[in-house]
Order: structure tokens, then C-alpha cells, then sequence
């Protein structure tokens, strides 16, 4: 349960490479991990966007080197962007370029309707990372290998993964 695919596309490129590398590692394993992901959906993440990146910090933003580097170097094929709406919607377009990738690897991506303060990446229901969003004294996360508590956030997991005929809402 994450807010999205690529985590730090934009303020940490090279570490956002290596989590979307070690997410398709997993599909080749042999035998095969199977791999789920629930992110926020593109409302919710442009709403995160907007919270990150204030349109008042726009222009500012356009002098910073990280500008650069992820529009002209390293993602050059989405064209540099003049307004905050197009900054906001190429990011977002990266993000789902990154999705699409990951679902070609064969990696389970489905949407969620509603923002969540707590982030979960569980592996095998042995150990999770856990992180808190946005408390006073910023992001706070820890990893755990508490049998009870990952048991918790399977079931927390599969009650909101979305089912053939049900709606993913909470």
C-alpha cells in the first residue's frame, strides 16, 4: 500500500531506478514472486503533486538542477514544461509510464479511492516496512517482524484489494 509505482521519480531518480529494478527482479525469481501493488489513484496523486510542489514554487522550480536533469536527461521524450499544469501532468505521465512497465512485467497494480497515513510494503507476511505519512516530525518508518502485526496488514491488504465485482473503495 503505497501512494505510487515509482517513488522519487522526480527528487530521487537514481534510488527510484533501483526500487523499480528490485520490484521486477522479483517477477524473475524462479519460482515467480507474486508481486501487488495498491496506489493512490491519478486524482489522488496529482493532489499529492500539488501538496509537494505548491504553484507558488513553480518558477523557482524551473531554475533547480533536478529540472534538468529528469526533463532533459533522463526523460527528455516527455518534453520540457512551460506551465505548472504541464509540469504536473508530466510527471504524472512518467508515473504511469513506470506503471505500464511494471505491469508488463507482470506486476498486480490496482487503484485506491481514498488517501491512507500509513504506507506498507510487506514481504511474505515475515517482515513489513511500515511508514507513517506526514507527521509533525516528517515521514516515520520502521521495519518489523512482528508475525501478529504483518498478519494484520495481509488481511488489511486483501480486504481493500479489489475483488472481481466489488468496487475499491474504503
Amino acid at each position: 500500500m503505497v501512494d505510487v509505482v515509482a517513488w522519487g521519480q522526480y527528487s530521487a531518480p537514481d534510488k527510484c531506478f533501483e526500487y523499480v529494478h528490485s520490484l521486477e527482479s522479483l517477477r524473475n525469481r524462479s519460482p515467480k514472486v507474486r508481486v501487488r501493488m495498491l496506489i493512490f489513484n491519478p486524482e489522488l496523486q496529482r493532489e499529492l503533486l500539488r501538496e509537494e510542489f505548491p504553484v507558488q514554487d513553480f518558477e523557482q522550480e524551473k531554475k533547480r538542477p533536478r529540472f534538468d536533469e529528469f526533463f532533459r536527461v533522463r526523460n527528455s521524450y516527455l518534453g520540457l514544461p512551460t506551465t505548472y499544469d504541464e509540469f504536473l501532468e508530466k510527471l504524472l505521465k512518467r508515473q504511469q509510464d513506470y506503471q505500464d512497465q511494471l505491469n508488463k512485467e507482470g506486476i498486480e497494480i490496482a487503484t485506491a479511492n481514498w488517501r491512507y497515513q500509513v504506507y506498507v510494503w510487506l514481504q511474505d507476511d515475515r517482515e513489513s516496512v511500515v511508514s507513517f505519512q506526514n507527521t509533525q516530525e516528517g515521514d516515520v518508518s520502521f521495519l518489523t517482524r512482528d508475525g501478529n502485526l504483518n498478519t494484520t496488514f495481509r488481511r488489511m491488504f486483501d480486504r481493500t484489494w479489489p475483488h472481481p465485482g466489488k468496487t475499491n473503495k474504503m
